[in-house]
């Protein structure tokens, strides 16, 4: 097996006392399809938000190629490759299929 490309150890978040995740570890291997999947409300969405930093963890540690990137911004993590599509997708109305897939680009 490869070596992680994206490690999680002991991440955590809780949102006004309570607790979203509890001690999540993870590792990322390049070339292994992941999926993510449970019920509403288990912390899926809050996971992603923490990966790609638009939510803080309360505990715990990302590493990234060995590099910390549990405090950096949203955009640098996305610099550094990692990034998160939303789920709402809108199209451009006026454009061609081809447009709006490459203004997705």
């Amino acid at each position: 097996m490869s070596t992680p490309r994206l490690q999680l150890r002991g991440i955590g978040r809780a949102f006004n006392g309570v607790p979203v995740l509890e001690h999540i570890d993870l590792d990322v291997v390049p070339g292994v399809m992941l999926g993510l999947i449970g019920p509403n409300g288990a912390g899926k969405t809050t996971l992603f938000n923490i990966l790609s930093g638009f939510v803080q963890s309360d505990a715990g540690t990302l590493h990234l190629d060995g590099r910390d990137i549990g405090r950096m911004s949203p955009r640098a993590r996305s610099r550094a490759g990692v990034v998160r599509t939303f789920q709402k997708s809108l199209v451009f109305p006026l454009l061609t299929v081809c447009g709006n897939v490459a203004m997705a680009l």
